[in-house]
């Protein structure tokens, strides 16, 4: 059974005031961000999908209008928290999350997606070498191998700590630890997947990336995008919240062309391949997005989560990534179990609750899907036949452009 809540919700209301922060943007490096205040009540999680308190920082450049964490010592300290412990893709034993297929609910590793889609409007050779920065236990690089195994594959990491992971992957060559500055050489493709939301100096870190990519080599990057998910916003070490605008006119002004950028690959996410140019290009003329309607959307997809869990005799939480992790940091210990549909995720214990598989769901329950607008009607039409109530979020917000 389905509950919707599509009752008029806040987000129509008037923006609330804002203040100016004696802080700069790490984008353009503009003096006096301006803070988006109800972001610090919200609880947050991290990306690893543990749940995180309340307490960070969001503001918005005045100049190049992009959404950010406030870089100061309590951002970099919790981030050195979370690292200290991140545990990748721990709700399926280290697993690479799956995609969905739109409708019929067919998942597949999203490193395998994403290259499938790539191979259909890039022509990539049969030999080159590889560079992931941020490569993890080597989720792209194992799904690179299969499709192009005549590569060379590197990987760059903070620390050592999948380096027997990795090297046991097919032409897998070298990881590097630390700076990219450690890898050596120049490389016909460079990837960062989620990485680049993560680092606290983004332009830095591409112009150190132009300098090792070959003439003709592309850079492929994949982002988190909060204008299809607001539940990414409360990731507790997201350095940047890009959009459209803000990504495209950062590649331009450190060298890059995007041949594509695109949020149509894989569900809620910015999808980029560029290469190098010899001078900056054209700004895009999308417009930037306000991040206070997705911020004031996450708050009232709370308080309807809030208000069923009272009311309810065993309450649950379907989805056990960022967006069910973070209602949970909001709702526990109301929270008695997460549902999942991915059957690698069944009879795990997740923050002390059982998750179950949609069946396996008790009659009397009420869980509330957690899942972003674009994509919770294909789920609750899904779950229809399930036992439980399901509870879909209210309308997505009505984002606007910035001025």
């Amino acid at each position: 059974m389905l509950q919707s809540h599509d009752a008029e919700c806040s987000l129509t209301r008037p923006k609330p005031s804002r203040f100016p922060m004696n802080f700069s943007c790490h984008l353009c490096h503009n003096e006096g961000l301006i803070a988006v205040p109800e972001y610090s009540a919200l609880k947050r999680v991290a990306s690893d999908c543990k749940p995180w308190p309340e307490g960070g920082k969001l503001g918005v450049c005045p100049v190049c209008s992009t959404a950010q964490a406030v870089i100061d010592d309590h951002w970099r300290n919790e981030c050195d928290e979370i690292y200290s412990s991140y545990t990748i893709y721990h709700q399926s034993g280290g697993e690479e999350q799956p995609v969905y297929s739109p409708g019929a609910g067919i998942p597949s590793a999203r490193s395998d997606y994403l290259l499938s889609c790539m191979s259909e409007v890039v022509s990539i050779p049969y030999s080159g070498r590889l560079l992931d920065i941020g490569c993890g236990n080597g989720g792209f690089l194992r799904s690179f191998c299969k499709k192009f195994p005549g590569w060379r594959l590197n990987g760059s990491e903070y620390d050592a700590k999948y380096r027997s992971e990795v090297e046991r992957i097919p032409s897998f060559d070298q990881l590097f630890i630390g700076d990219i500055s450690a890898a050596t050489g120049q490389f016909d493709m460079i990837s960062l997947i989620h990485v680049l939301e993560h680092i606290a100096s983004p332009r830095a870190l591409l112009d150190q990336i132009h300098s090792k990519l070959k003439p003709g080599g592309l850079l492929v990057i994949e982002l988190p995008y909060f204008v299809e998910n607001p539940f990414v916003l409360p990731v507790a070490d997201h350095a940047t919240h890009f959009d459209i605008a803000s990504i495209h006119a950062l590649l331009a002004d450190t060298g890059f062309h995007p041949h594509h950028l695109t949020s149509n690959w894989v569900p809620k996410e910015l999808s980029i391949v560029a290469s190098k140019t010899p001078a900056p290009g054209p700004v895009v003329s999308a417009a930037p997005v306000d991040p206070i309607p997705a911020v004031r959307w996450l708050m009232e997809v709370r308080d309807r989560a809030l208000a069923v869990a009272r009311g309810s005799r065993h309450f649950g939480i379907f989805g056990t990534s960022i967006a069910g992790n973070w209602l949970y940091a909001e709702l526990a210990p109301m929270v008695k179990f997460f549902v999942d549909e991915d059957p690698s995720r069944e009879g795990k214990i997740m923050n002390g609750c059982p998750i179950l598989l949609p069946g396996q769901v008790p009659p009397d329950s009420d869980i509330y899907i957690a899942l972003p607008p674009q994509i919770v009607e294909g789920v609750a039409e899904r779950l229809r036949a399930q036992p439980g109530c399901y509870h879909l979020p209210p309308a997505g917000p009505v984002h606007c452009p910035l001025a």
